[in-house]
């Protein structure tokens, strides 16, 4: 399957933070397997509290998540 745009950019996030998806998964309150889906591409619109949740859990900064704000 074809990465969507969000998932490029999280996968990006995620990879540039240093962490696994249990990693983000455990800082983001969600499942493994929903960071797995969004990162493949099977979950094209994420929730906008879930996309709240994974910013917080990269703790980026503000431009990285208007960026995943932007994807999703």
């Amino acid at each position: 399957m074809a990465d969507s745009g969000f998932a490029q950019v999280l996968r990006q996030q995620r990879l540039a933070s240093g962490l696994t998806q249990e990693d983000l998964a455990e800082r983001a309150n969600v499942s493994v397997r929903a960071i797995s889906d969004l990162e493949r591409g099977v979950n094209h619109s994420p929730r906008l509290s879930t996309v709240r949740m994974l910013s917080a859990g990269l703790d980026g900064g503000q431009s990285d998540a208007a960026a995943l704000l932007a994807a999703a």
